[in-house]
């Protein structure tokens, strides 16, 4: 029997797009003929090279005209289904002007209209973030599939070739100082050069790499600063999007703060320790069985406000003696 062709538009942040990753796996292995292809913005567009499930990627222009131009003059070609899962309006716009057979999304936004099969966002409420992109891409109801862990597809050869250029040998420990949404979700930078100071004063590791976007270079400089030369690698800005799951994958442990890499790191199956403040991990905590969660905070909500002190209280509250206990849990 042929396939279907189905077209999902993509989550417009990078721990979004891995949080949709367990329902991709489970709509590609309930449906193997179809073929997959993900619309996504330029900004995280290039994780989806990394997803096997996937055939191919649409990076969408920077113009929203030319966005709503090429979808209504079919530029991309014709669609069986359309899986809507960011929750903008204009998103919901642009599926239906694919005049795609069948088009599913949730129904905020004023937009239920514009889907053939629209979902109430409600029955989402306090449940992980996984579970509502899984119910949109695979139409069952939240809670009802049991989902598979995400998974970026990484050759061996391909991990051993940048830890070699790298001179990543030997035991490599990666931190993720950064967070894209600042100060209420960063653990003190001070405590990350201790805990790598400590790390290789104690042998438990040979080799600290930090990992980051552009803008984080300075992170990487303090704590290398606390280092001898040759103990670490500052690789914040020296990694594409495409790049930046195989420098991870290159780790043999991750220490992170909640962010999209905690997420990929989580996708790469690499041990990692996550270090929350107020933000609830049950929402949008890291999947898979390699990760481990560190708070210690009763308050926990969805969102945090950039600059928030009782999110900065508690991470200040997590030790370093805290997360070397759980790295050594592995």
């Amino acid at each position: 029997m042929a396939g279907q062709r189905v077209l999902l538009f993509s989550p417009n942040w990078l721990g979004d797009c891995v949080m949709a990753l367990p329902g991709v796996r489970l709509l590609a292995s309930q449906h193997p003929e179809d073929t997959i292809i993900v619309a996504a913005r330029k900004s995280v567009a290039p994780l989806w090279s990394h997803v096997s499930e996937v055939a191919e990627t649409i990076v969408l222009p920077d113009s929203r005209f030319e966005q709503a131009k090429l979808f209504w003059t079919g530029a991309y070609g014709t669609f069986d289904r359309v899986l809507v899962l960011p929750h903008s309006f204009r998103a919901a716009l642009f599926a239906w002007l694919t005049r795609g057979k069948m088009r599913r999304g949730l129904s905020c936004n004023n937009r239920g209209f514009l889907f053939t099969e629209a979902l109430a966002a409600e029955p989402f409420a306090g449940m992980h973030q996984s579970l509502e992109y899984a119910s949109i891409l695979c139409g069952v109801p939240p809670g009802d599939q049991q989902l598979p862990a995400p998974a970026l597809s990484i050759a061996d050869e391909v991990v051993q070739r940048f830890r070699s250029t790298h001179g990543l040998q030997g035991r490599v420990l990666g931190l993720l100082p950064g967070a894209a949404r600042g100060p209420s979700k960063q653990w003190p930078l001070d405590r990350y050069a201790a805990l790598a100071k400590q790390m290789l004063a104690q042998g438990l590791i040979d080799k600290v790499v930090v990992l980051g976007a552009p803008n984080e270079v300075g992170l990487g400089e303090f704590i290398g600063a606390q280092l001898v030369a040759d103990q670490w690698i500052n690789l914040c800005g020296k990694t594409s999007l495409a790049e930046f799951p195989i420098a991870l994958k290159s780790c043999d442990r991750i220490v992170c703060n909640d962010s999209g890499g905690m997420h990929v790191s989580a996708a790469v199956d690499v041990p990692l320790v996550a270090i929350f403040g107020t933000t609830n991990p049950a929402a949008t905590g890291p999947l898979g069985k390699s990760s481990r969660v560190l708070q210690k905070s009763e308050k926990q909500e969805r969102a945090v406000p950039r600059d928030c002190p009782i999110a900065t209280r508690a991470l200040e509250a997590i030790q370093v003696a805290d997360v070397i206990a759980a790295l050594q849990e592995f």
